[in-house]
């Protein structure tokens, strides 16, 4: 299922653009170096390969942690917990509360005002997406893992040689 769900998945416009931008060693590099990072801080950790299948970008140096090769950023590989989650948006939350307060005490501008204001607006919208993302991850790591189960032979036997049952 998962395999038939990349294949008809429509080509997102973030990997297309991280598949541009990607070097020989699978780095990414802008024309310059504003969009180069500008391109590392919106890496989404895969790529286009030639034949147009999606790939990972990432490796596991441990089981702790994922690195990207294209932006060179370290992933968490556990899940975290949501009421987790929750707690550290509250606290980016209250830094975010710090600098509209101080903006407007130092008569900082409407361009700093408006950009936290949005910001806030969109971090507060993230733990629901952060839930939504990974229940339809464990739903997927399911199916495979019954799947498998389905596929197992009946007599438990296994595919090496030397472990068929042979009858004559």
């Amino acid at each position: 299922m998962a395999k038939n769900f990349r294949q008809n998945q429509r080509k997102l416009q973030s990997v297309q653009i991280a598949t541009k931008y990607r070097t020989k060693k699978g780095r990414l590099k802008g024309d310059n170096k504003k969009q180069t990072k500008t391109l590392r801080l919106a890496c989404p950790h895969h790529y286009y390969s030639k034949k147009g299948a999606l790939k990972s970008a990432t490796f596991a140096p441990n089981n702790d942690v994922l690195i990207c090769e294209q932006c060179m950023k370290k992933i968490p590989a556990e899940q975290t917990d949501n009421n987790e989650v929750k707690k550290l948006v509250k606290n980016i939350q209250g830094l975010i509360r710090q600098v509209q307060y101080a903006n407007v005490e130092i008569n900082g501008g409407e361009k700093v005002q408006k950009e936290a204001n949005e910001l806030m607006v969109r971090i507060d919208k993230f733990p629901k997406m952060y839930k939504r993302v990974f229940s339809i991850v464990g739903s997927m790591t399911r199916k495979s893992k019954n799947n498998k189960k389905r596929n197992k032979r009946k007599n438990g036997g296994t595919q090496q040689w030397g472990t068929w049952d042979a009858t004559r």
